[in-house]
């Protein structure tokens, strides 16, 4: 009996000890507010921002900036492949070039 008068004391004890030193030292809680804290100010202040949103509203053509040379091969059932090249040029122009290939090396099934 006084086994276990003593054993439910110590457990007393250290339950007591422990919410005593939770309750005076709440680092992570504190930290946790400070950063949502300074998120919500982070929120308040650009929305609180006058932005000047005009150069979004004139449309600007991009077909005068997205120029360039591109090739691949396409599928054939007739021939082994089409080699296919696509040259974009200023003022909306193009130049479309397909070449039909024979006699290409297939590659060899491994299994």
């Amino acid at each position: 009996m006084q086994t276990l008068k003593k054993q439910l004391k110590q457990n007393l004890t250290l339950i007591f000890f422990g919410t005593l030193l939770l309750a005076l030292h709440p680092a992570m809680a504190a930290t946790d507010q400070a950063d949502q804290e300074k998120l919500l100010r982070a929120r308040v202040k650009s929305h609180q921002q006058d932005t000047d949103h005009a150069a979004h509203l004139t449309p600007i053509d991009k077909s005068l900036e997205f120029h360039g040379v591109f090739y691949g091969y396409l599928p054939c059932n007739d021939c082994d492949g089409i080699k296919a090249t696509l040259s974009l040029k200023q003022n909306n122009n193009y130049l479309l070039k397909k070449e039909n290939i024979v006699g290409m090396m297939k590659p060899i099934p491994l299994f």
